[in-house]
């Protein structure tokens, strides 16, 4: 918080752009994911989607309030996010099936560019994500005095 008692504003943008995200995920709700190595539709994937809701609401509205228990959501969204990733990128054949559902029509893109350069491209950007995260999560520690 500022010294005016008021929540900082890298801390309330976040909790704005995490419930944000909430809404998103809740309108991908019927939207296949890919998960244990496999595309999922129906059931596992609404649950996921589900989950992500209630986990991104959760973060949101913690931080959005600088609260404490929000800063704690957060590093707990954390390793759920981080899991989900090293998981994503752990079955390549999941990730390809992934990548012509996510593609659509235009599968036959993936004629022009080589798997192998997609799949690198995926694990940095979900690095990066994860680093991102991560540093966000260092920042709220920091920051830990300020949250109610």
């Amino acid at each position: 918080m500022s010294a005016e008692g008021k929540p900082s504003i890298t801390i309330r943008t976040t909790g704005g752009l995490f419930l944000l995200s909430a809404l998103l995920e809740l309108v991908s709700v019927g939207s296949p994911v890919t998960l244990l190595g496999a595309e999922r539709a129906g059931a596992a994937a609404a649950v996921y989607h589900l989950a992500y809701t209630a986990l991104f609401a959760v973060i949101g509205a913690g931080l959005w309030g600088a609260r404490r228990w929000g800063a704690r959501a957060f590093y707990a969204g954390g390793l759920v996010y981080t899991v989900d990733k090293l998981l994503s990128l752990w079955d390549r054949d999941a990730f390809e099936v992934s990548l012509r559902s996510q593609l659509g029509g235009y599968a036959d893109l993936l004629q022009a560019v080589p798997s192998d350069l997609l799949f690198r491209v995926a694990i940095v950007s979900n690095a990066l994500f994860v680093l991102s995260w991560w540093g966000f999560a260092l920042y709220l520690y920091r920051r830990r005095n300020g949250l109610r």
